[in-house]
């Protein structure tokens, strides 16, 4: 079973604005409203990859039924820690003339230690031997420096693997404790990690700190570290629509093939599918088998690196 663990969900607003600029007045083209934060997107792509999947996280205020229902609609298990105060919002504009997006995000409720508590013992409630936690995004403020290593430990004894699109201080724990699965993009493991930008150089660091890295590069792919042998892999080319949450699904994407028994080098491949079909919607999630299938078959390849 894949668990997700959201501790900053959002209620999220899409607002189509063609040729936006900052400094002046708009009409939107078109408006939607969606659950959203890093987690639930990797869930409902998931979901959507016809999938079981469980979040656990934190939903507080008058978004929470909202977030509760849009989760009940796709499927999703929910375990959840209500907060005192309101799960936050968070915009995205679509710009579809110049095909670029602006993301503001709201920083999230703050959380107090029984609430903390309380998600900690839902997280050891929730892991089963054998499972896979996928942590993605930020944590709201009032989280502790030590929840994540409790977690992870817990996560550990149960032998659940860990796959992980964090950043800053907590990618360099994660790569550290030497967690099953990092997904940080580029800039992330240049600042946390100190990567280089050149596929060689990065391909030099990924003998060590997790089993399976998988750098993001955006449009220009992936490259996938595992068993001290590095290779680049590259998207098929897709009309974007809007590439906010391609991350997430890439995420989902490498999750749902391992839990399918793929062939790690095949897993990548779906999430590369995956973040390719999410790129080319409106809202975040991923196409139907057929749309995967021949993204899939997009996807091409070159060694970095041999064992």
């Amino acid at each position: 079973m894949i668990t997700v663990l959201s501790l900053n969900t959002a209620m999220d607003r899409i607002e189509v604005v063609p040729c936006f600029r900052t400094g002046d007045v708009f009409r939107a083209s078109q408006s939607l409203p969606f659950a959203g934060g890093k987690g639930l997107n990797v869930a409902r792509a998931v979901r959507h990859l016809d999938e079981g999947v469980r979040v656990v996280g934190f939903v507080g205020g008058p978004q929470a039924p909202a977030i509760g229902a849009a989760c009940t609609d796709m499927g999703i298990e929910q375990h959840w820690v209500s907060t005192a105060e309101e799960s936050r919002t968070c915009l995205i504009v679509v710009d579809p003339n110049a095909n670029v997006e602006t993301v503001v995000n709201e920083p999230g409720p703050h959380v107090t230690q029984a609430e903390v508590d309380k998600l900690s013992a839902a997280v050891r409630a929730c892991l089963g031997e054998g499972d896979m936690l996928c942590i993605s995004g930020s944590a709201p403020p009032g989280v502790p420096s030590d929840f994540y290593a409790d977690v992870l430990i817990a996560a550990r004894h149960k032998h659940v693997r860990v796959l992980a699109d964090v950043s800053g201080a907590l990618l360099r724990e994660m790569w550290t404790f030497g967690v099953w699965a990092l997904a940080p993009n580029q800039a992330e493991s240049r600042e946390a990690l100190g990567f280089g930008d050149v596929p060689e150089d990065v391909a030099r660091h990924l003998s060590s700190g997790a089993d399976h890295v998988l750098l993001t590069l955006g449009a220009s792919g992936v490259i996938y570290g595992h068993c001290g042998a590095a290779r680049h892999l590259f998207p098929p080319a897709v009309p974007t629509v809007n590439a906010v949450g391609s991350g997430d699904a890439f995420v989902a994407g490498f999750a749902v093939g391992i839990e399918r028994g793929y062939e790690p080098l095949e897993a990548v491949r779906l999430a590369m599918a995956c973040g390719a079909s999410n790129a080319q919607h409106l809202e975040p999630g991923v196409g139907g088998s057929e749309e995967i299938e021949r993204l899939m078959g997009g996807v091409t390849m070159r060694e970095i690196r041999e064992r």
